[in-house]
């Protein structure tokens, strides 16, 4: 019994995998009365398939165009399916380069995997509208589809299903598709217009990548997800509205859509990720929902055109990049929010004219305002504590800044490129100035070093044409190589007490320098070059009386004139908390504010220890500094609590 139980068995799995062929089509049994098509690769012009097959004196449906069943059919031209199939399976019609047209009926429910794939000469093709699913690469490089009408059976479209039909010019969605699959339609390059399914909820990564040709996508109300890269490279689409549903605006979603003029993003959105809108550069209006925290890198990068900008109230960040080449930006207004700004933020902002960094930022990084060479106004706020490299070079229309004194380090190259710049005030918590920080700050006249700066890098004021004076603190000890170098109108020179080091040509080609003051008791090494092209012979060395004779015996100092110049009497103490002195560099006026101070007489005295007047000091003081001449002065207070001298420019 068990013997013909298993001959039965056998008998009838031979008669499902049966493989007859009727009519030079073969076909596989797959179920009692039913068949599928099946391999059939040297097929060549119309085939018309039928909706039953007898054979051995059974008539069978044909239920399926089985996997690969025209598979690489080069001179197949036409394909007629009848009612009764209702799946066409993976690889089908792969690469059947000459079918050039297609009608699935409405019996059929699926469409498999790369099952018309690489079809490049179909043209036409008619969905079922029973059709429910569509494998992924089902249409892939059908290079000649013009248009295709998704049916309203169908909710999903799979990966890559119409990737690269670049002659695609038109999709309509059916009402029931909820979602669009990865790369749907990416690098459809002629498709112009797509009419959406008013229930679709998530387009998404890459589906509509590179669809160059696509001028118009009504986004449904009903979407609530648009994933990465979704409509990157869309150079044609003139505007967005996003739904208020999304939340997300994914990695690059926009990316490189050049003509993209407008673009409204809801309230709903709390995030913006990396690169979301680069290159978009047509797009002029930005206004970023306060429910974004975090602008990421790139997210603006060459928005070239984008000449209105309004930020989150609640952002704590602006990325690397994040509006690098949005050179058409004329007006920024960042939030108290923000702390960071990133690397290159707002690189080739060129139009930019006015900038206020609110108190609430404490790093700016590198390069993040390179090259915004209308700024003629900037604002620090007090919490920054190191400016980065370059984060401000070639702002070449700055004509005035003052560093805060919550500052304690300017970064190389950082203010590099200033050619306006003719007011500079370093605040009284700056210790390092880096190379090439004010490099070419073509008209700055005068410059006072505060003491709280310890190393001058080299390059620092190099090429500041316009110097007439400068005085270097007493707590730098390090001057940097070329320096001062090129600075040709500098006329008057004071080196602090604590310099220990001079870098090879600092202050060559100084040509105009008359008077070097030094406080160091004791003179330093230097090198030849430092002094190169200067007139020593003509130029005063001022120090202290009693070192007068150890600079003519040290090597270089000795070849300065002695002879008629003047010493050095006073001492140079640091200014305390009681009394305020502004604006240094002065002009006309020079206003002192005293605290708690009793009994209290100014003393101005001049470089060579001469006094100029004295007078006694109200609690607020406005002193006449018009009629002085142009240089550098001591301004010694002196009460009956103490007593302090500093140093004041007068231009």
């Amino acid at each position: 019994m068990k013997k013909i139980v298993v001959f039965f068995l056998l008998l009838i799995n031979y008669g499902f995998s049966q493989t007859f062929t009727v009519n030079n089509i073969n076909y596989n049994v797959i179920a009692p009365g039913q068949v599928e098509i099946g391999n059939n690769s040297y097929l060549s012009g119309p085939v018309v398939i039928p909706s039953t097959v007898g054979y051995l004196a059974t008539n069978y449906s044909v239920k399926k165009i089985g996997a690969g069943a025209f598979y690489y059919c080069p001179a197949l031209t036409s394909v007629a399916i009848p009612n009764s199939v209702t799946s066409i399976e993976n690889q089908a019609f792969y690469s059947c380069t000459s079918l050039t047209s297609v009608t699935i009926p409405n019996s059929v429910t699926s469409i498999g995997n790369t099952a018309f794939g690489y079809c490049t000469s179909l043209t036409s093709v008619t969905l079922s509208n029973s059709l429910t699913s569509i494998g992924y690469d089902a249409f892939r490089e059908c290079t000649s589809l013009i248009s295709i009408t998704i049916p309203n059976s169908l909710t999903s479209i799979a990966p890559t299903a119409f990737y690269h039909c670049s002659a695609l010019t038109e999709v309509t969605l059916g009402n029931s598709l909820t979602s669009i699959g990865i790369s749907a339609f990416e690098q459809c390059t002629s498709l112009e217009t797509v009419t959406p399914s008013n229930n679709l909820t998530s387009i998404g990564n890459s589906a509509f990548l590179n669809c160059s040709s696509l001028l118009s996508f009504p986004l449904p109300s009903s979407i609530t997800a648009i994933g990465y890269y979704a409509f990157y490279g869309c150079s044609s689409l003139t505007s967005v509205t996003i739904p208020s549903g999304v939340t997300a605006i994914k990695d690059s979603t926009f990316a490189g859509c050049t003509s993209l003029i407008s673009v409204s993003i809801p309230n709903s959105v709390n995030l913006i990720e990396i690169s979301a809108f680069s290159n978009c550069s047509s797009l002029t209006a930005v206004t970023i929902p306060n429910g974004v925290t975090a602008i990421y890198e790139n997210t603006f990068y060459n928005c070239s055109s984008l000449a209105s900008l309004t930020l989150s109230n609640s952002a704590v960040s602006i990325g690397n990049s994040a509006f690098y080449g949005c050179s058409s930006l004329t007006s920024l207004n960042i939030p108290n929010s923000v702390i960071t700004i990133g690397n290159a933020a707002f690189y080739n902002c060129t139009s930019l004219t006015s900038l206020i960094i609110p108190n609430s930022v404490t790093l700016i990084k590198q390069l993040a305002f390179y090259n915004c060479s209308s700024l003629t106004s900037l604002s620090l706020g007090n919490s920054i504590s190191i400016l980065e490299d370059a984060v401000f070079e070639n702002c070449s229309s700055l004509t005035s800044l003052t560093i805060p004194n919550s500052v304690a380090s300017i970064g190389n190259s950082a203010f590099s490129g200033a050619y306006l710049l003719s007011s500079l005030n370093l605040g009284n918590s700056v210790s390092s100035i880096g190379d090439h920080a004010f490099y070419q700050s073509f008209s700055l006249p005068s410059l006072i070093i505060p003491d709280s700066v310890v190393i001058l890098g080299s390059f620092a004021f190099n090429e500041c044409l316009s110097l007439t004076s400068v005085a270097i603190g007493n707590s730098v000890t390090s001057i940097g190589s070329y320096a001062f170098q090129n600075c040709t109108d500098l006329a008057l020179l004071s080196i602090g007490s604590s310099v220990t080091s001079i870098g090879i040509y600092a202050f060559q080609n100084c040509s105009a320098l008359t008077e070097v003051a030094c406080y160091r008791a004791t003179p330093i090494a230097i090198n030849p070059s430092i002094f190169n092209n200067v007139n020593k012979s003509n130029c005063c060395l001022v120090v202290q009386s009693a070192s007068v004779s150890a600079y003519q015996a040290t090597s270089i100092w000795q070849t300065f004139k002695f002879t008629g110049c003047n010493t050095l009497a006073i001492e140079d103490f640091d200014i305390t908390n009681q009394v305020a002195l502004y604006p240094n560099p002065t002009q006309n006026e020079l206003s002192i504010n005293l605290k708690n101070l009793m009994n209290t007489k100014l003393t101005v005295i001049d470089i060579y220890s001469r006094i100029i007047f004295n007078k006694p000091l109200n609690e607020t003081n406005t002193i006449d500094t018009s009629y002085l001449a142009n240089g550098l002065y001591l301004f010694k207070i002196d009460s009956d609590e103490g007593s302090m001298t500093t140093k004041i420019i007068k231009n």
